[in-house]
Formats: structure tokens, C-alpha cells, sequence
């Protein structure tokens, strides 16, 4: 997916129509990304409303940027997305851990992401939204419901969504969709990124 928005147009300060235009042409997947970083940290479905302001801030964000030095635009607005994800996640922890009476048990934290972990996987992670769109429409859809978990759900097994889909498969065809999809998505990142292996 690639934006057709003229370089003149980026960056305007205003709610002009390429703005919109943009915003509504990423905002699948900022929302996506939104909600997986907020995932990533409270590993639990996140609210509406946290997934809305992280997709606003970070398209803004990503609208301040210097188009000339943005490779991938979609790439772009998920990593931000993501990140700003995880922040909000952070934070939302933080006012649990305020609100929560003293004597009740609270759940352990995280281990801390230094800046280097969050760096290399951000990097990773946009290569593998770039190799997606190498494979077919039927490896993304069950890669991302019963691996990734898309739509705002945690990943689900792959008999639930064998079940549901609406393309009428087997279960054994859905289970080689994902393993050749994996595969390739694999071969596709580890080309790119040689050391993905030790963070995707």
C-alpha cells in the first residue's frame, strides 16, 4: 500500500483534505498497531478510546515527519502507532498501580524494553508489514487472526477461525495458508534483516 498524497501536501498544519485523505487511508492499520501495543503491555483487549487518541497522536506525529525521509508510509504510521501504543499501556499501568488499595496483590510489571529492544523491533516489525503484502489475501487474514490477533481480539486458535471465516476451507488447508505463509514472511524479514532472528 503506498500513498498517492503529494510531497507539497505533507506536512500542512492544517485539516485540509489531504490530511483527511491520508488519515483515513492508514487508519486500518494505525488502529491495528495502536491496539497491539497497547496489548503488548497490559495483555489484555484495550479500551476504544485508548486505541482512538494513540491513533490520533501518532498519525500527527507521523504528519510532522519529513516526508523526503520516510521510506514507507504505512511502515511509518504502524511503527508509531505501535510505539505510542506501548506508552499508553505504560501509563494505563501506572494509574492502576495508583488506584489499586494497599494489601491487594497486583500483578508483576513487565520486564522494562530498553531503547535498543524497542529500536530493533520497530525495525523488524516494519519490514514485516512490507513483506505482508507479498502473500496472499487468505496467509494474511489467518496469520493475523490466529498469530498476530487483529480487530481489536487477542490471537484466537485456529479451529475458531476456521470456523467463522467465510472463505470455506478445511482446517487442513487453513493450517497450510499459515505455515506457508509463515514461512515465507520469515525467508521474506530474515533477507532483509538478517538479525530478525533474534527479535521477531
Amino acid at each position: 500500500m503506498t500513498t498517492k498524497l503529494a510531497r507539497d501536501e505533507w506536512g500542512q498544519t492544517s485539516d485540509g483534505e489531504a490530511k483527511r485523505d491520508l488519515y483515513v487511508e492508514l487508519r486500518d492499520d494505525m488502529e491495528q498497531a495502536a491496539r497491539l501495543g497497547i496489548q503488548d503491555i497490559l495483555r489484555a483487549r484495550p479500551n476504544d478510546h485508548d486505541v482512538e487518541d494513540v491513533m490520533m497522536h501518532g498519525f500527527n506525529e507521523l504528519w510532522l515527519k519529513d516526508r523526503s525521509k520516510v521510506q514507507s508510509v504505512v511502515g511509518m504510521a504502524r511503527r508509531i502507532c505501535r510505539m505510542r501504543g506501548r506508552d499508553r499501556g505504560d501509563s494505563v499501568l501506572r494509574q492502576r498501580r495508583k488506584t489499586t488499595p494497599l494489601g491487594l496483590d497486583r500483578p508483576e510489571p513487565p520486564a522494562p524494553i530498553t531503547e535498543a529492544d524497542e529500536a530493533s523491533r520497530a525495525a523488524v516489525m516494519e519490514v514485516v508489514y512490507t513483506c505482508k503484502e507479498h502473500l496472499t489475501t487468505d496467509q494474511r487474514s489467518v496469520i493475523e487472526a490466529t498469530v498476530e490477533g487483529a480487530l481489536g481480539e487477542s490471537a484466537i486458535p485456529l479451529k475458531a477461525w476456521v470456523s467463522r471465516s467465510s472463505a470455506k476451507k478445511s482446517y487442513e488447508a487453513w493450517r497450510r495458508q499459515r505455515e506457508r505463509g509463515l514461512a515465507s514472511l520469515r525467508k521474506c524479514v530474515e533477507a532483509t534483516v538478517p538479525e530478525a532472528a533474534n527479535v521477531w
